[in-house]
């Protein structure tokens, strides 16, 4: 049985016929230069479904008038095609700024659920004076900022960060784990199980990690396996590297494994600092309070502090920022989760 919206308004999953219709409507109602509104291949990377055969469905989830025409929109990530225990991170979510009725929003985003499915829905890059309060008040999701951890090369010095030393600790333990480089997903999956299951972990599948990792229209990731002290790959690090000037730094933006042994790198991302000539290495997370990785090294940046370790690269801006998050699961949010580590700006071919 429908509601009073139904009378007016149609909702279903899109297609790569509504791809067009969608940009626009994005262009239209978000601004003409949103990348989404002007880059086709990278919207339908990041909304099509090529990585199961599939390249009709886009997963967006529309709102259309009767005869069509798009009142709101919202995208969202799907880290797997498994209906039963499906994972997902919404991402651009719109409504017309004009002539709709009252509360579409929130209906809106009922219809998602309903269409979508997911048992788990989280997500960061959400904003904190439309969004965020919908999420917590209407939906009950647990919300808050990410928290960003950075280690510091302490040879080199800082022209994209600007640390104040007063409190950085310089230490971590020692543990008898080494980060090895891989190039293709033949080497992950040879090395490590993607379907194995942890705790605070997303189910992300296999398909899904060659797709964002190793075929990204635009970005190149590097990938390090976790190797213990018998060889043992127990967990995967990706990583995206980003250079100012002549300086560069590194960003931890996914994980796979048991959370533990990121506590168990510190000597191994130490040494990569140096090799590499890395500024800094950060990771940005939702909430690791059950793990101790102050023990490889990293120390917790203070939004309001006096150290600034940027966030926004695309254009740079040297300040730090809250980047706050929605989550109905009991599972730890990386920076690259949903859209949230994507150009801003149309790349130069």
């Amino acid at each position: 049985m429908g509601n009073r919206y139904d009378t007016r308004y149609d909702y279903r999953i899109a297609t790569i016929d509504d791809v067009s219709d969608i940009m626009d409507f994005i262009r239209a109602e978000w601004g003409e230069n949103h990348i989404l509104a002007n880059d086709r291949k990278l919207f339908i990377w990041q909304y099509g479904c090529q990585e199961y055969g599939d390249d009709s469905t886009i997963n967006v989830v529309l709102m259309t008038e009767k005869d069509g025409q798009i009142v709101g929109l919202i995208g969202f990530i799907p880290y797997s095609n498994n209906k039963a225990c499906l994972h997902i991170s919404t991402a651009i979510t719109k409504i017309r700024a004009n002539d709709v009725m009252p509360m579409a929003g929130i209906e809106l985003m009922r219809r998602q659920v309903a269409l979508v499915g997911e048992k788990v829905n989280f997500a960061s890059g959400t904003n904190p004076n439309t969004i965020l309060p919908i999420f917590q008040k209407v939906f009950k999701h647990k919300v808050g900022y990410m928290e960003q951890y950075y280690i510091l090369n302490l040879e080199l010095d800082n022209t994209i960060a600007a640390p104040c030393f007063d409190d950085y600790i310089d230490d971590f333990y020692e543990y008898p784990y080494i980060l090895k480089e891989i190039s293709s997903f033949g080497d992950l999956s040879n090395s490590y199980d993607l379907n194995e299951k942890n705790e605070h972990m997303s189910i992300k599948s296999p398909e899904f990690i060659n797709k964002r990792y190793f075929e990204h229209p635009y970005y190149t990731y590097r990938k390090w396996l976790i190797n213990d002290f018998d060889n043992k790959t127990v967990g995967v690090i990706f990583g995206r590297e980003i250079t100012i000037g002549v300086s560069k730094i590194l960003r931890i933006v996914d994980y796979r494994g048991d959370l533990v042994y990121l506590e168990k790198i510190g000597r191994a991302l130490h040494d990569l600092l140096k090799s590499e000539k890395y500024e800094y290495v950060d990771l940005m997370v939702s909430d690791l309070s059950n793990y101790n990785i102050q023990q490889a090294g990293f120390n917790k940046l203070n939004p309001d502090g006096k150290t600034i370790i940027p966030h926004y690269f695309e254009p740079f801006v040297k300040a730090n920022i809250k980047n706050y998050y929605q989550n109905n699961g009991d599972v730890v949010i990386f920076k690259a989760d949903g859209d949230q580590d994507r150009p801003n700006r149309v790349p130069r071919e």
